[in-house]
């Protein structure tokens, strides 16, 4: 069994590691010529009008839920262009694509059980990522009520706060995960060939 695996290692190490290389800086160079893109991350809290404080924290978090897809919705993008925050329109112009680039700019997540909602706003522009968090928490708080009636509220836990750096395309994450596909594509094609190739010998 080790003389085999020695023999495998002998032929096969140098396919694998170049694979493996070429594959994580072809993934590194895509991903660097990439346009960087900055996040703005936040969060508010959905508050239902229940005097029962258990049903107001599942009513809370269904309204969360709710909210998820409100503001991942057209309509509700249109309202936050037209929120008085001088976000720049022009990648939201194409309607055909309108919902698409919106879904790709936002990103909402509900926490479980508990009416808070995570806000992740994705651009290439620092300053319009921020814009757009900002007036997204603008209209959360302006049309509650509208949408779930009087005495229903969203409030700001963590006001809209920028990256440091660019959060999109992940360089370093991307790269690894082309290392271990690579290495994993590498070994599956090697173990192949020396079993074909161990299958042909033996039948000669």
């Amino acid at each position: 069994m080790n003389s085999e695996l020695s023999v495998f290692i002998k032929y096969y190490h140098k396919f694998v590691i170049i694979s493996s290389l070429a594959a994580t800086v072809a993934v590194f160079g895509w991903s660097a010529i990439q346009v960087p893109k900055f996040s703005s991350y936040s969060r508010v809290l959905v508050i239902a009008k229940n005097y029962d404080m258990a049903k107001a924290l599942q009513t809370s978090a269904r309204m969360a839920q709710i909210w998820q897809e409100i503001i991942r919705s057209t309509s509700f993008l249109n309202s936050v262009l037209g929120a008085g925050f001088s976000i720049d329109r022009s990648e939201f112009t194409d309607v055909a694509n309108q919902q698409e680039v919106w879904q790709k700019t936002v990103k909402v997540k509900s926490v479980p059980n508990s009416g808070i909602l995570k806000i992740e706003i994705i651009s290439s522009s620092r300053h319009q990522a921020l814009l757009i968090n900002q007036a997204i928490h603008a209209k959360l708080a302006s049309t509650a009520s509208d949408y779930f009636g009087y005495g229903n509220d969203v409030k700001i836990l963590d006001k809209a706060r920028i990256s440091g750096g660019p959060t999109h395309p992940n360089l370093w994450l991307n790269s690894l995960i082309a290392l271990i596909l690579g290495l994993s594509a590498a070994i599956i094609l090697s173990c192949g060939h020396y079993y074909i190739k161990g299958q042909t010998l033996a039948a000669k």
